[in-house]
């Protein structure tokens, strides 16, 4: 497969990973040099009807679905009676070796992991898409230690119909909820958050919640046997942690949380009460400041970023300065370029702006893709927010503290 070129545009570089339906390959684009994940459907499955329905359900479902912790799939197609999907190239490793490589995560880690992947099943929620297989294989950390949720290939929409597989259940065992396994119940976002919480028990124990000698042993614990309890397992463990995970994992739907967004803020208020503070992370925000109604006083000083780290100091231009990472391929030199100082490439190209009016300043961030935070606070895009000497920026992991001189 490699050199091979699908649609007249994606040229296959290498192969990254294979599964028993699928090879995914990094490929690029011809048109655009942009590189991508090439999924493409084994041979011995293109004439499969089945199959080739969830390839295709794949990309009509998260096509519509835009969220920052979902992978984008761009294009559907089939050449040479070979099926594939143009996806996005995430730069990372899946949560199960996260798992595998450390026996079991810190705290503060798995809490983050399980944040982010609840605000993913959010939009998903939003659009009326159950995922039906959340699972540490599927839940991707990029480079950034961004949670990204892959394969959508099992999802049921609301304006979908639902795929099937005669006598056999959809999801995966160690992760799936008793209704996914019990014939003739339906699912629906409640099982995801059952196998979030699976994942999540997973990530602070180091094994997952049922066990057995096949897979038909393990459903029936999933429908029957109690909660092992995180905190009788390692005392390190706080109670509040372990309520989380034994409500996520209650056998009745009614019993968990409702949405992902009620679970997201009871995660984020656990992970506020028994993790000390730390620098803010790309891919879990703080809530959004709201700017005040009263304007700031007006200030006539020359301002400037003032980076902690290095103590490299940039004037900021008026009446608006660009902040950003140069690309001179594509011709974009920000008038602040942190490239320097992004060693992890967290920056966007068209990061954020600081904008003069009337003698005051204000941020603003530009739809970046690790997000603007404003003293610890993450910023809602293109909304303005005034600023005052000393307050601290964080554009992606690059730290500075804005200064009038």
């Amino acid at each position: 497969m490699i050199g091979k070129v699908f649609a007249g545009k994606y040229k296959i570089i290498d192969e990254v990973g294979s599964g028993a339906t699928s090879t995914v390959y990094m490929a690029r684009n011809l048109d655009t040099n942009q590189i991508l994940a090439l999924k493409v459907l084994s041979q011995s499955l293109s004439t499969d009807a089945e199959f080739i329905r969830r390839f295709q359900r794949e990309a009509v479902i998260i096509k519509n679905l835009n969220d920052p912790h979902i992978v984008r799939v761009y294009d559907f197609g089939c050449q040479d009676g070979i099926y594939f999907l143009a996806m996005e190239y995430i730069d990372g490793r899946p949560v199960s070796e996260e798992v595998a490589k450390s026996g079991k995560l810190p705290l503060e880690k798995a809490l983050n992991i399980a944040i982010q992947a609840a605000e993913g099943l959010q939009a998903a929620y939003r659009s009326g898409i159950v995922h039906r297989d959340i699972k540490p294989q599927n839940l991707m950390l990029d480079a950034d230690g961004r949670v990204r949720i892959m394969d959508f290939g099992t999802a049921r929409g609301g304006d979908l119909s639902s795929i099937t597989v005669s006598n056999v259940f959809i999801g995966t065992p160690y992760y799936i909820s008793p209704e996914q396994a019990e014939k003739g119940k339906s699912a629906d976002i409640r099982s995801d958050l059952y196998s979030l919480g699976a994942v999540l028990f997973e990530m602070l124990s180091g094994k997952v919640p049922f066990q057995g000698d096949s897979a038909a042993m393990v459903v029936v614990k999933h429908m029957t046997d109690p909660v092992p309890s995180l905190t009788a397992q390692d005392p390190t463990i706080p109670s509040q942690i372990d309520q989380i995970v034994q409500k996520a994992l209650a056998k009745d739907p009614a019993q968990r949380f409702q949405t992902p967004e009620e679970m997201r803020l009871v995660l984020k208020d656990a992970l506020a009460r028994v993790c000390r503070p730390a620098a803010p992370s790309p891919g879990v925000a703080r809530e959004t400041p709201r700017p005040p109604v009263p304007a700031p006083p007006v200030v006539t000083a020359t301002p400037l970023l003032l980076s902690l780290e290095s103590g490299q100091q940039f004037s900021v231009t008026v009446p608006e300065c660009a902040i950003g990472r140069a690309d001179p391929e594509r011709g974009m030199y920000p008038h602040i370029d942190l490239q320097p100082l992004d060693l992890g490439r967290s920056v966007s190209r068209q990061h954020a702006r600081i904008v003069c009016q009337g003698g005051t300043y204000f941020v603003m961030d530009a739809g970046s893709r690790n997000r603007t935070y404003l003293n610890q606070a993450a910023l809602t895009p293109e909304q303005m927010y005034p600023l005052k000497d000393g307050d601290e920026l964080w554009f992606g992991k690059v730290r500075v503290v804005f200064r009038l001189r």
